[in-house]
């Protein structure tokens, strides 16, 4: 019986496209996930066909194809999806998605987009309405020259206005728990993101995981960096009571040192009883310079990863603070592409002698 089928055409678009499609609902009526990589435009007999077997689906996941502006919206009309990945990866893709209608799917809880640009995952995400989305992975996707500059020009320096309209669609899906963001690539402009732009997640009152997801390891150029503190992260974490996994990527080794202070792991302790996993770059150089509040023990959080960015000093002190708020934790370091060892994977090695598991 197929559950699972993976459709890719090597030279774009014909007529065997479209009649692979049509013959889905009646030669496989249990399948549950369709994947089509398109590498192009559909004729509309073959887009046709498309929106024919997601009626037949529950997870659909659409690569590299270049829809109608009314696909997303003939596409929510009739279905039963309860997952939908729309990856729209070539240069080429969409060039009108801005005009796209809107469509309302009902019952999809998760959703994972991308579309090359920021401009275009933003109008993307915005032809969707998903009153039941649970998880959301987004991908950014490069933010244009022209918008980094333009924001660079406002008084003070703003955040590029795609990334800020991304952010703000973001708590429209009322009951999201599980968000996940592949931050954004450069385009020959150097950008760091301030956290105001993150802060309308605030809104996500019931968000259990966030993930900020960074390339820098995996691709060939540096990806953008987050200058977090203490105070930004506090406001997010104080919205968000049931959070159980805080992950703030940071692997592009060119990016200055963290603003983040151990203060934020006694805060996060004290805020976030159910977090499980924690993943950021700390500064440790202030580290016994103030007393810290050790809340009740939490035998929860199992893992703590150092960013690239995190700056070793203190290292008894710190680690001492680390073993009282979370006695079961193991601290581990982000790696490089290379593997190659470095000051934070000692230190991990030194918590590890000072506190065994």
């Amino acid at each position: 019986m197929l559950r699972s089928l993976y459709v890719q055409t090597l030279q774009g678009d014909n007529f065997m496209v479209g009649h692979f499609l049509r013959a889905i609902p009646i030669n496989a009526p249990s399948l549950h996930t369709l994947e089509v990589d398109a590498l192009g435009s559909l004729s509309r007999d073959s887009e046709a066909a498309l929106l024919s077997a997601a009626k037949c689906v529950s997870k659909l996941s659409l690569m590299a194809i270049t829809p109608r502006e009314t696909f997303i919206r003939d596409l929510a009309a009739d279905n039963k999806l309860r997952s939908l990945i729309m990856e729209f990866t070539l240069a080429n893709t969409s060039p009108k998605m801005e005009h796209w209608k809107p469509g309302t799917f009902e019952t999809v809880e998760e959703f994972e987009c991308e579309a090359l640009s920021s401009r275009r995952t933003l109008s993307l995400l915005a032809a969707v309405h998903i009153p039941l989305l649970r998880r959301l992975r987004i991908t950014i996707g490069t933010v244009p020259s022209a918008e980094v500059i333009e924001a660079n020009r406002q008084q003070p320096p703003s955040e590029p206005a795609s990334v800020r309209h991304i952010m703000e669609k973001i708590p429209t899906f009322t009951q999201l728990r599980r968000l996940s963001i592949i931050l954004p690539n450069l385009d020959d402009v150097r950008l760091t993101l301030s956290p105001d732009v993150f802060l309308p997640l605030s809104q996500c009152r019931q968000l259990e995981s966030l993930e900020l997801v960074d390339r820098s390891d995996l691709e060939d150029f540096d990806s953008v960096f987050v200058s977090w503190d203490d105070e930004h992260v506090t406001t997010l974490v104080k919205s968000w009571p049931g959070l159980r996994k805080l992950h703030l990527e940071c692997s592009n080794t060119s990016a200055p040192p963290t603003q983040l202070t151990p203060t934020v792991l006694s805060i996060l302790a004290q805020l976030c009883p159910d977090l499980r996993s924690v993943r950021l770059p700390i500064n440790m150089s202030s580290a016994g310079s103030a007393a810290y509040t050790i809340p009740p023990v939490s035998n929860k959080v199992y893992r703590l990863t150092l960013e690239a960015n995190t700056v070793i000093a203190n290292d008894a002190v710190v680690a001492d603070l680390i073993h009282a708020l979370w006695p079961h934790v193991a601290v581990t370091a982000w790696k490089s592409a290379e593997g190659t060892p470095n000051e934070i994977s000692q230190f991990t090695n030194f918590y590890r002698h000072r506190h065994p598991i």
